[in-house]
């Protein structure tokens, strides 16, 4: 990873510095902010959305002072964006650090939805299917792996992926980035090495220690 987002910044327009950060503009125009510590985002001047993509996943782990109940949570998620349409999937972790499912939430692709689909399409064009299992909601969520056996399927580079609402069958299909092609590769690592850091709850947030 850190090999590629060196070749990434050799066609850099422009490069500013200071003693914290550095932020590069690529050949395509996205802003990029680095940080001293090894991480970097794409930063979205049109939106103010940016993401925070590190050279290694990192699992956050934090325990409520109140009820002594243990968290894990992976922040890095996979967001997409098409028209008016919003798709983000999520990696779900059990109380164990331990992988428990995938969950997605979504936004105008449908009012209500039951029995849905998320495809993946690899870049040796295998596919894999999975339907959700949680019942029918008009929550504009849902919930994938019900016996988590699915994250060993999905240790190849995803080209896209469909999400299709199986009450509506309205349907969004997105292609990743590079950067997120192995998304779910470097999940598995992460859980596997243990790449736990801690972390506290602020606000209903996850903020690393």
């Amino acid at each position: 990873m850190k090999n590629y987002i060196l070749l990434t910044f050799i066609t850099i327009l422009s490069f500013n510095t200071n003693a914290q950060t550095q932020t590069a503009i690529t050949s395509n125009g996205r802003k990029v902010i680095l940080n001293a510590n090894g991480t970097w985002k794409f930063e979205d001047s049109n939106n103010n959305n940016s993401k925070v993509i590190t050279n290694d996943l990192e699992i956050l782990h934090a325990i409520n002072k109140m009820t002594n109940e243990e968290y894990y949570i992976i922040l890095d998620q996979l967001s997409f964006q098409s028209g008016d349409k919003r798709l983000i999937i999520r990696t779900s972790l059990d109380e164990k650090g331990l992988y428990s499912g995938i969950n997605v939430s979504f936004k105008n692709i449908g009012n209500c939805n039951e029995n849905n689909k998320l495809i993946f399409l690899f870049e040796d064009n295998s596919k894999l299917t999975l339907e959700s299992f949680n019942k029918f909601n008009c929550e504009d969520f849902a919930y994938f792996d019900l016996y988590s056996k699915e994250l060993n399927k999905l240790q190849k580079n995803i080209i896209s992926i469909m999400f299709q609402n199986g009450r509506s069958y309205e349907s969004i299909t997105v292609d990743l980035s590079p950067e997120d092609k192995d998304y779910f590769i470097r999940v598995k690592k992460a859980i596997d090495e243990k790449n736990i850091v801690p972390a506290h709850i602020a606000d209903g947030k996850f903020i690393k220690d």
